[in-house]
């Protein structure tokens, strides 16, 4: 039995020397293949030793069911481990198996494979249930709901200078000119006789076009589409319409052969918070709303919606991180158990044993 307990406390230690090279390899290695190699079947047996011992010390050594401090420590390690291992994609895999094997024997439906983790890209106003890898990008699965994004809006720190949307001028050779957006102003194409004019800036730009010709129009409503309207005024008076658009730079052509990129500012200074104003689709029906923003995502049937980035060019779209919360409570009661263990033995014994002495 000697022998039993020692091989044992000697296992654990290894493991936790092992888990310590593994957390700083892990730091430098980047979060991505991080992710890959703590998932890989290596570090699955690694797991599920760890958690064998663990579990394995609470019978070989009785004693620890006699010291509270160290019954919670332990007991905390347990379930972390636990809770890790169920909520991998190793776990979801095996959660996915168990279900599809009830669902054959009792003839029943227990719902679609859960999804660890991924992202979600919702442009405004439409609906999205697909989830894909931030590593390659592929679609890796679809929830049983969507959500719709309603609106997208951020706060921005005040901006230390006004700022103007910007012009460049592109010329054939490759030189580029970059001028401030005021209108009614005229350029002198650099190198040439030619000169250009901003006539308007539209937020809403739309076209009509008609037996009677085309007419450029800011609509009231519906998405934002920036553009500016430009007179080439060439040498021999004669002038050229040109529209530019922010969102679709490569569509502006001119007999000059010179391109205009039309470049908004970004709202101010530094964002400070961004909102993504989220609507759950269960059944076709709506059944949630919530706003979120970084730290305060929505939660709905098991996953957790979280606030990871968003269109900075255009804010037209939000980028949701999703997690599954299968293991999720047990890591935390784990990290609830352990903290109070380490704080019993480290101060409650520590001060008693002070007051005894005095």
């Amino acid at each position: 039995m000697v022998k039993i307990r020692r091989i044992t406390l000697y296992g654990v230690l290894a493991a936790i020397v092992v888990l310590i090279v593994l957390s700083i390899v892990g730091a430098f290695i980047g979060a991505a293949r991080a992710k890959i190699f703590f998932n890989s079947a290596p570090a699955a047996v690694y797991w599920v030793l760890f958690l064998l011992l663990l579990v394995a010390g609470m019978f070989i050594f009785p004693r620890l069911l006699k010291k509270p401090a160290l019954l919670l420590i332990h007991l905390g390690c347990i379930l972390i481990l636990l809770g890790g291992l169920w909520g991998s994609e190793a776990g979801h895999e095996f959660q996915w198996s168990v279900k599809s094997l009830l669902g054959k024997i009792l003839e029943k439906d227990f719902g679609s494979r859960k999804i660890p983790s991924g992202m979600m890209q919702i442009y405004e106003g439409q609906t999205e249930n697909r989830v894909f890898s931030p590593e390659t990008a592929e679609i890796i699965g679809e929830l049983d709901f969507s959500i719709r994004l309603e609106d997208f809006s951020m706060e921005v720190y005040p901006a230390e200078t006004e700022q103007l949307p910007l012009l460049y001028i592109l010329m054939p050779d490759e030189q580029a000119y970059q001028v401030d957006v005021v209108t009614d102003r005229e350029i002198v194409v650099p190198g040439t006789d030619h000169k250009i004019r901003i006539v308007k800036a539209f937020e809403r730009f739309r076209m009509d076009v008609t037996d009677e010709g085309r007419q450029a129009f800011d609509a009231e409503d519906g998405p934002a589409n920036p553009a500016l309207e430009i007179e080439i005024i060439m040498a021999d008076g004669t002038v050229e319409t040109n529209y530019v658009f922010a969102m679709h730079s490569g569509m502006s052509r001119n007999s000059l052969g010179v391109r205009f990129v039309y470049e908004l500012p970004q709202g101010g200074g530094m964002p400070k918070d961004y909102f993504s104003e989220l609507t759950v689709f269960d059944g076709g029906k709506p059944t949630k709303t919530k706003t979120i923003e970084v730290n305060s995502p929505l939660y709905y049937k098991g996953y957790h919606f979280y606030q990871h980035s968003y269109d900075a060019a255009n804010q037209q779209y939000t980028v949701l991180s999703v997690t599954s919360d299968s293991g999720l409570y047990a890591v935390f009661t784990g990290y609830a158990l352990m903290s109070l263990g380490v704080m019993w033995q480290c101060w409650f014994i520590s001060a008693r044993r002070g007051k005894e002495r005095s």
